[in-house]
């Protein structure tokens, strides 16, 4: 099914025509992914879903598979844009259209590795209406295909304010790919914003803290792939980085500041880690030569990032290498 490239009403669902999940696949030139994340949303076990992808006037053959899968299941539905409107806006689109009570986003070059975890989503938030939002523990995956890491927030399932779910947000640990959030409350939060063109998806969260509880699944549920095309890349870094600055400064001085006991070390706390976290990626994935261009670029922004605790362990990781450091981690982890 394909629909046209016009603006949509809002999106909301009815009787005869709504679903219970939107699951939002933005997509460009990303032919050689994006069948792998269309497939895992299609072989989830729950099935009353409908599968958008916004493909934002890809050059390559993306569209046409997409179509190919598309003619088997009349629930993947066609965005295909003539002219290529912005990651962003293809974005804020894209959720227009959407007729789920749930929507979660699915990179095209992301995928669900678990058969249940859309299942999962929903029970949870079903069972807890108050909750605006639901993440789970993600797979990080390097450009070669190979298991890299595993990011969570917490040491088990559990359903938290919004105040103390910010602080894990702010520390970035919820994924664009996978986080599930109920359309009402992201109409409440006013959506995706568009004057961030990177750190749109973590401004959105910030915002659905503070329209109500956050969940969270401590289970390897989505996977991230990192790879040379990511539009994360490390032109866009400089970019990336003001946007957390402020996203964070706005975070700490908001409606949730005045529930946080200390905002002003939980902001310290924030720009430390969340300024570091692209090069750690970076250097765990094998990029040291990246890592160390983005880490200049963060000391241009905030020279106190000299100061963090991450920086030694992405300078081990540089000069001992993947078996040296693992020896290392070996060595402390015994000594400990």
């Amino acid at each position: 099914m394909t629909h046209p490239d016009v603006p949509a009403d809002g999106g909301a669902e009815d009787e005869t025509t709504g679903v219970v999940v939107s699951v939002v696949v933005p997509s460009y030139n990303y032919a050689g992914y994006i069948e792998r994340a269309i497939r895992s949303a299609q072989e989830q076990t729950f099935a009353d879903i409908e599968i958008l992808v916004l493909d934002n006037a890809s050059t390559d053959d993306s569209v046409d598979r997409v179509r190919a899968l598309a003619a088997d299941d009349p629930r993947v539905i066609i965005v295909d844009r003539e002219e290529n409107i912005g990651a962003v806006p293809n974005l804020i689109d894209g959720h227009r259209r959407t007729r789920g009570r749930y929507s979660v986003d699915l990179d095209a070059d992301d995928w669900i590795v678990n058969p249940r975890a859309i299942e999962r989503q929903v029970e949870v938030l079903d069972s807890h209406p108050d909750a605006a939002f639901v993440f789970n523990r993600v797979a990080h995956y390097a450009t070669d295909g190979t298991a890299m890491f595993e990011s969570g927030a917490f040491d088990s399932d559990c359903v938290v304010p919004g105040e103390v779910a910010l602080e894990r947000v702010t520390q970035l640990v919820v994924q664009h790919s996978g986080t599930m959030f109920r359309r009402d409350a992201y109409v409440r939060a006013g959506g995706y914003d568009a004057r961030f063109t990177v750190q749109n998806d973590l401004k959105l969260y910030v915002d659905l803290c503070a329209q109500g509880s956050v969940a969270y699944i401590d289970e390897v549920l989505y996977a991230w792939h990192q790879h040379d095309a990511n539009h994360s890349r490390t032109e866009l870094f400089p970019i990336m980085l003001r946007e957390l600055v402020d996203v964070i400064d706005a975070a700490y001085t908001g409606p949730l500041a005045g529930r946080l006991d200390d905002p002003s070390r939980m902001r310290r706390d924030a720009l430390s880690h969340g300024l570091l976290s692209g090069p750690m990626n970076a250097v765990f994935a094998g990029h040291t030569r990246r890592a160390w261009t983005e880490i200049a670029a963060a000391l241009r922004i905030r020279p106190s990032t000299a100061l963090s605790r991450h920086l030694p362990i992405i300078a081990a990781r540089t000069l001992l290498g993947q078996r040296g450091f693992t020896k290392l981690e070996g060595r402390l982890g015994r000594s400990g």
